[in-house]
């Protein structure tokens, strides 16, 4: 067996494992509210960054009706 040509030394092994550490989730509060994650749409007003930007109350009614459908099969 041959030996092994390029090997990585502790420093480099310990560099590149340092970037390996599980990192805590940033959540964005929010006075209306539940806490959500940043940069995402809050799911039940609709809102991002204060605009409205999806009908929560045109997705409801279709879950409504699915579920109608549902019940009735």
């Amino acid at each position: 067996m041959g030996t092994v040509v390029k090997r990585h030394t502790p420093r480099k092994t310990g560099q590149r494992r340092s970037h390996h550490a599980v990192k805590q989730t940033t959540v964005v509060q929010t006075g209306k509210t539940a806490p959500r994650l940043p940069h995402t749409v809050n799911t039940t007003t609709g809102e991002y960054r204060g605009r409205i930007v999806k009908s929560v109350a045109k997705k409801a009614a279709r879950n409504t009706r699915r579920l109608a459908k549902k019940a009735a099969k």
